[in-house]
């Protein structure tokens, strides 16, 4: 061993002698270039994905780390700018509250359970943030979480009472330049030498994520009309983007405009693909039974209560499901089954 170990030293030397050499090193001045952009006044418009928010609510970490905050430092290497400013909340618990009534959900964090297993939990502890104590701007990141596309143009989406009406959006509330404004507007009042617009994944997202409780409401002009987990008219989608670029760009700024992800690919609707559980002929006939059955107990059991013997037999049918050998939706139809308000027909 001895001998092995007064070979180190020269082994280290071989080591530091094969570190390359870059002719041009990345952390001298003027590496970095900005081409013909101009980054000095950057402003950044959109939802959720701009905010920073991120485990289910929007707090101080999550801000710092947005991509607008990312980008601005990294503006900076190239080019003199301002800071950067972002609306932050006033702590990590996540939650908002207004006039002291928690009105959102604290953030979620990995947990332990008593068995060991990790699991996500809401972060417990009363949030400081209160969407009354509204904010000096203006604000470089204008990110707005829960916002549609048309959204951005609203007049009064910042407005504190029309909150709980759903009129206007709490975390605007807090740093909107006045109850009138719309999110595009105080915007367009920073005179933005360079813009990212990233709009429109809520316009359907929404819908999805609540498992189609909402309306197409396609061939509907009027978004005023719409509800929270509607799908937005493509032509009134086409026609408020168009209008955001043309107010953006007609300041004389330059910006990036970011696609939309296809809305199948996003985690929520991939954890558990579509018909996950492959069944045999023998397996499919074997389940059949059992849930025939459970239906069987349910009814002689619905009649022991004194419920009329056709009644009770249409009750329980619902649980009687039949398995094909086939790909099946069992984890889906199973969770709607134990989750159904009892005695809503089969086919609800």
């Amino acid at each position: 061993m001895k001998n092995y170990i007064k070979y180190l030293p020269i082994l280290a030397l071989g080591f530091t002698a094969c570190e390359p050499e870059l002719e041009n090193p990345i952390d001298e001045p003027g590496f970095y270039s900005n081409g013909e952009a101009d980054f000095s006044n950057y402003v950044a418009l959109g939802n959720s994905l701009t905010a920073g928010y991120a485990d289910g609510a929007l707090y101080i970490t999550g801000q710092e780390n947005s991509y607008p905050n990312i980008l601005a430092g990294q503006f900076a290497l190239v080019q003199e700018t301002g800071e950067f400013l972002q609306p932050l909340v006033a702590d990590n618990t996540g939650g908002l509250l207004a006039a002291g009534t928690q009105i959102t959900s604290n953030r979620r964090v990995l947990a332990v359970g008593s068995g060991g297993n990790p699991s996500p939990v809401v972060l417990s502890g009363t949030p400081t943030t209160d969407i009354v104590n509204t904010l000096s701007g203006p604000f470089n990141n204008m990110g707005t979480p829960g916002a549609k596309s048309y959204h951005l143009l609203a007049p009064g989406y910042g407005n504190l009472s029309g909150v709980s009406t759903g009129m206007a959006n709490p975390y605007f509330v807090r740093f909107a330049s006045s109850p009138e404004t719309s999110v595009l507007a105080d915007a367009i009042a920073q005179n933005p030498t360079f813009f990212s617009l990233w709009i429109g994944n809520n316009d359907v997202l929404s819908y999805a994520t609540s498992g189609g409780v909402g309306v197409d409401q396609s061939g509907n002009p009027d978004p005023s009309t719409y509800g929270s987990n509607d799908i937005t008219d493509p032509n009134v989608f086409a026609a408020v983007y168009s209008q955001m670029v043309t107010a953006l760009t007609g300041t004389g700024a330059e910006g990036v405009l970011i696609n939309i992800p296809d809305v199948t690919t996003v985690p929520f609707f991939t954890t558990v693909p579509n018909n996950a559980l492959a069944l045999d002929a023998e397996t499919a006939a074997s389940l059949t039974g059992y849930f025939q059955a459970v239906a069987g107990i349910l009814t002689q059991g619905l009649m022991q209560q004194g419920l009329p013997a056709a009644q009770a037999q249409a009750l329980a049918s619902q649980y009687a499901i039949t398995f094909n050998a086939s790909p099946n939706l069992v984890f889906n139809r199973c969770a709607y089954y134990v989750n159904k308000p009892f005695g809503l027909p089969s086919n609800d």
